[in-house]
């Protein structure tokens, strides 16, 4: 059976309250400690912050490579598996239409075009 080898996302939800059965204050900044403890091991993993708990690997890998990765989370982060509620992952199959920012600034460029031309139509 062939893998999936695509570069892969992984998002974490943590439960603030098994956090702080864990010992972890929910209390900013200290709230942050477990973020960063994903964070440091994330990166030693090969995998790129995004944004908040959000990582993207820096190289492509297998669905197997994937869930070798979470193993090895938890082996090094004892905690994360009875505070997590949900590991959300994805391929990211076409690179290109990852970041849409690029979509973003051209809708707006023309939705500003028929303002424009709303504009213009009705001042005559």
């Amino acid at each position: 059976m062939e893998e999936n080898v695509y570069r892969k996302i992984i998002a974490f939800d943590l439960s603030k309250s098994e956090l702080e059965k864990a010992g972890f204050s929910v209390i900013f900044p200290r709230a942050m400690e477990p973020y960063n403890q994903i964070l440091k091991v994330m990166k030693s993993l090969g995998f790129e912050h995004l944004q908040k708990s959000t990582y993207l690997s820096k190289s492509t890998m297998s669905d197997t490579g994937l869930a070798q990765t979470i193993e090895e989370l938890d082996l090094r982060l004892p905690w994360l598996n009875a505070c997590v509620l949900k590991i959300h992952t994805a391929d990211v199959i076409n690179e290109q239409s990852f970041d849409v920012k690029d979509a973003l600034n051209n809708a707006n460029v023309l939705h500003k075009q028929q303002e424009i031309t709303l504009f213009d139509i009705e001042a005559e």
